[in-house]
């Protein structure tokens, strides 16, 4: 079904631009928040409806992934959502031109959410049968790398566009890039169909999963406080070095470079040197549990010298840790459950976010610097429980895999 060369090309060159388009589409959203409402929290809430639709709708769309047989026609019909998503300012001004800019825009994140779960889900089965499970962990290093490429340059041209057009027009950049997707899938993705195995209820469509399979839970929660430790930088260093350090723009875009420019430089060492058989997953919650305490000691400094230092080191940790959990979950994932728990992923990604989001408005008394310690001693806190939980598995088991 698949010749291994140009099946990894073609999955490189979709993953490429779905990340230019994903960071193009950050930039916009988050410029558009600001500039439709004038109030620095309207990022955060359009942030806040993604996570809730994530929340809500992900282990359903995940359960309908895995139930649907053809997967090829799934990842033409999620592309098919991103080009609406880019469509939708415009249609909805057209169609509702009393409506506020903001419902739109709040509109547009929901169906770029509800596009994006089943991407994500859907993928998973072409990379599971794409890439050889004694390749995988280098291969997903290197699609990480060109992922955190595209992602930087996607952000840039974004930039650049809200620079030179209305934030609506803006979006049809999206919506072009939707389109030709789409078109690529339909024209060159091989055909993947899996006959669905079960007909299982909403139970077991959602993160009730995990009652029955246990070391996924820990592999997804292991790569959810990665991501926290993430989401806490994307929340609390622009206030903190703006507001705390009195800090210009050039120095905030320096730290997020270093940040960018270790989790790029992981990935591609993680490339080289990377072997068949992974480290038992106990050592990836260590990696955690340190760039958490690094996180700690964040408001700590203020020489910028430090925090590029600590951010570059937060980088390669945070890369390292979600290289390696992607490889054991796409290994270790029965095939005919990869939506599921893709979906289960998200939901549980989401539910941090969630929490990082809400966490400044409701402890909105309390200072940047106190939020970085309360929010990084509670993922330190999570990876101690977890590694206390996954210490006794000396080895990466085997059983669960299905290829």
């Amino acid at each position: 079904m698949f010749a291994p060369s140009s099946s990894f090309a073609l999955l490189i060159c979709l993953i490429a631009a779905n990340f230019f388009r994903i960071g193009c589409q950050l930039v916009l959203t988050a410029w558009s928040a600001v500039q439709i409402t004038g109030r620095p929290e309207s990022v955060g809430h359009v942030l806040l409806i993604s996570s809730a639709t994530n929340l809500a709708l992900s282990p359903l769309i995940g359960a309908f992934v895995d139930r649907c047989p053809r997967k090829k026609s799934l990842i033409v019909l999620g592309h098919c959502g991103v080009a609406l998503c880019g469509g939708a300012p415009h249609a909805l001004g057209l169609l509702l031109p009393g409506a506020a800019a903001f419902s739109a825009l709040a509109i547009t994140a929901l169906l770029s959410s509800i596009s994006g779960i089943v991407l994500a889900c859907t993928m998973d089965y072409f990379v599971k049968h794409a890439i050889a499970s004694n390749e995988r962990t280098r291969k997903l290093a290197f699609i990480n790398t060109i992922s955190q490429f595209m992602l930087i340059f996607g952000t840039g041209f974004g930039g650049y566009l809200v620079a030179l057009a209305p934030w609506r027009d803006a979006f049809l950049v999206i919506g072009c890039c939707g389109i030709g997707l789409a078109t690529l899938c339909a024209c060159r993705l091989p055909a993947l169909t899996f006959a669905p195995r079960t007909r299982q209820g909403l139970y077991r469509a959602g993160p009730a999963l995990y009652l029955q399979h246990h070391r996924l839970f820990a592999i997804a929660s292991c790569s959810a406080l990665a991501f926290a430790v993430g989401q806490v930088t994307n929340t609390l260093l622009p206030a903190f070095l703006n507001l705390d350090l009195k800090f210009s723009s050039e120095r905030y875009a320096f730290v997020e470079a270093a940040w960018c420019l270790g989790a790029l430089a992981a990935s591609a060492v993680l490339t080289k040197v990377a072997k068949d058989r992974l480290p038992p997953l106990h050592r990836d919650l260590f990696i955690v549990f340190v760039i958490a305490g690094l996180l700690f000691f964040v408001p700590r400094l203020s020489a910028l010298t430090a925090l590029l230092a600590v951010h570059l080191a937060l980088g390669i940790g945070f890369a390292i840790v979600r290289v390696r959990t992607e490889a054991r979950f796409i290994t270790e994932c029965p095939t005919h459950l990869l939506a599921r728990f893709r979906a289960n992923s998200l939901f549980l990604s989401s539910a941090v976010s969630a929490i990082v989001f809400i966490t400044p408005t409701v402890y909105r008394n309390v200072g940047v610097p106190a939020l970085y310690q309360l929010l990084s001693a509670a993922i330190a806190l999570s990876a101690l429980v977890l590694f206390g939980f996954t210490r006794p598995w000396r080895a990466e088991p085997s059983s669960l895999s299905s290829r």
